[in-house]
């Protein structure tokens, strides 16, 4: 009703949009992007829009790892991954726009059952972890339209990234940190990306990662569900990483006897540290896992119930406050037309997915004139008609127009700081190493002070004085006997050399490769932590597997590793 002569119409409050969504709910804020729960124009269905905050427009490296997620998510199409629906931006605000999922991230679920002084159920770990696994499968496996693998790594495997529906769907979301051949982006050097305690032991050391680092990430968070506690307690980053690829992580059946080995036997496997002894799939880890725990009943009716017993009215809560803002609004989203002539991400799935130009973005802007009739009464709130939407696959937006005699200037200068680091370096003789102490702490110390060790390890030829010279004529003293440290560890080796080819010529013996296994973790327990980490590796895979090999690895191992200390 159009209010009458003399009457002021009342104030209402523009509704917030993005393109062609208008903002519902905000949902999340993070350190990227803030999430809101949108509707789009000619749609009754509810979304989710991620819109990149103002203030890191300007960063190019942020708003190309935003495109970069549009771009890898739009690669995958399975039922546990959350679907993208659009992405673009308008004007310099970027957005995109993905299913809604009804439902809870595993963050919270555990939250809340930690609440009830509860864990989860077996089967609802399996069930999850099966769903998890099938989404990774499809994301490592998949292909671009030419049929060239993408490699995909999600590199983010944490609980806030799993999501579970009320009805018991599993959905892996959030790829704004994943890496693949879908571009030549590359991470910064120096720059961590992920959930430090989800860490694969090469990520944590800056190595480049493999869909492996996946499974590490993954087996990491199947030991925490099954122990009901975390793997790597919350301290500073750099003993967080320093734990990662030292620490090894316990035995299920020692936190909680009613534990299957069988389903020990799988998590230990995946949190091998070395990625060659790891499950080399996630299709592997998962068959292995539900060979371990079959599942009787399908995923849904395992978590399903759950979700109800844990969150009885939030479903109904959530779906009144989205109603409650539709009703706010002074149009109806449904009946909203889309502009002709607005291009996204979504229309160029249709056509052959080539990039489109801006000049052709300015041409369907003349051929298709904004008419106002299209937006019926959200004329009236509506300051202006919703703009062009380029697509991800366009060009980002030109920077900013720089002083180019400054940059240039400083560009010589570093250049030529450079080349006089490098000769004066030279005419010294100092070798410098740079390492990143963010991503490999334990070599800060090796490096600390690389000039001292090199005049340590090639001491200076110095005129001898006549005492030292009166010394040297002197004769030599008989060598010194073997000290009893030294006789006690030749005993062991010994005594465990003796054993191992005991164990050979039984191998149908467990208990003398158990004796084998004892006998070199006693051994061993002096050594420093990365060796005897590695022992401890090699033991664990010889306990899991029965054989003998990775026990006669870990004997060679200790060997060495006296050696160097002798």
């Amino acid at each position: 009703m159009h209010p009458t002569s003399g009457e002021s119409e009342p104030l209402v409050e523009p509704p917030r949009r993005i393109a062609q969504y208008t903002l519902l709910l905000d949902l999340a804020r993070g350190g990227m992007a803030q999430v809101f729960i949108a509707q789009r124009d000619g749609s009754r269905e509810v979304c989710v829009v991620k819109k990149l905050h103002a203030e890191l427009q300007a960063q190019q490296a942020v708003v190309r790892r935003f495109h970069r997620e549009a771009n890898l998510a739009s690669q995958l199409s399975h039922p546990n991954l959350a679907r993208i629906i659009d992405a673009g931006f308008e004007g310099r605000e970027l957005y995109i726009a993905l299913e809604y999922i009804a439902g809870q991230t595993l963050e919270a679920i555990v939250q809340a059952l930690n609440a009830r002084q509860q864990r989860l159920p077996m089967e609802g770990v399996v069930a999850i972890a099966a769903g998890v696994l099938d989404a990774l499968s499809h994301a490592h496996e998949a292909v671009d339209a030419e049929g060239t693998k993408l490699n995909l790594v999600h590199r983010d495997l944490s609980p806030r990234n799993v999501m579970l529906s009320y009805a018991g769907e599993v959905k892996l979301i959030d790829f704004g940190v994943a890496r693949g051949n879908v571009d030549r982006y590359q991470t910064e050097p120096g720059v961590l990306l992920g959930t430090l305690r989800y860490f694969s032991p090469e990520q944590s050391l800056g190595d480049e990662v493999d869909l492996r680092s996946d499974l590490y990430s993954l087996s990491v968070l199947l030991w925490e569900l099954f122990a009901g506690q975390c793997l790597i307690s919350p301290a500073t980053p750099i003993q967080m990483l320093s734990a990662v690829h030292e620490e090894e992580a316990p035995l299920l059946s020692t936190l909680d006897p009613t534990i299957p080995r069988a389903i020990e036997a799988v998590v230990a496997a995946g949190l091998a540290k070395e990625r060659d002894e790891r499950w080399q799939t996630a299709r592997e880890l998962r068959d292995a896992l539900l060979k371990a725990y079959p599942m009787e009943v399908s995923p849904g009716e395992i978590l399903g119930p759950l979700m109800t017993e844990l969150f009885p009215s939030e479903e109904v809560r959530f779906g009144r406050m989205i109603a409650e803002a539709r009703a706010r609004l002074p149009y109806d989203p449904a009946r909203m037309a889309n502009v002709p002539g607005t291009i996204s991400f979504s229309d160029l799935e249709t056509r052959t997915r080539t990039e489109v130009l801006p000049t052709q973005l300015e041409q369907s802007e003349e051929q298709f004139p904004t008419d106002p009739t299209l937006a019926n009464d959200a004329t009236k709130v509506l300051s202006q008609p919703p703009r062009i939407i380029r697509p991800v696959s366009v060009a980002l937006p030109p920077p900013q127009e720089k002083n180019w005699i400054i940059a240039g200037t400083a560009m010589l200068f570093v250049v030529v700081t450079c080349l006089v680091a490098v000769f004066s370096a030279r005419i010294f003789g100092i070798e410098e190493r740079l390492i990143d102490t963010r991503t490999r702490p334990e070599e800060a110390i090796e490096v600390a002070r690389p000039v001292a060790r090199e005049e340590e390890a090639q001491p200076k030829q110095r005129e001898e004085t006549p005492p030292e010279r009166e010394k040297k004529r002197a004769p030599q003293k008989a060598p010194q006997a073997v000290s009893p440290p030294k006789k006690r560890a030749d005993t062991k080796l010994a005594r465990i050399e003796a054993k191992l080819e005991q164990a050979r010529d039984h191998p149908d013996d467990p208990d003398r490769l158990a004796e084998v296994h004892t006998l070199i973790r006693e051994a061993s327990a002096e050594l420093d932590g990365a060796a005897k980490s590695r022992i401890r590796s090699l033991l664990d895979k010889s306990v899991r597997s029965a054989d003998i090999e990775p026990a006669e690895r870990a004997f060679e191992l200790l060997k060495a590793s006296r050696r160097r200390e002798e």
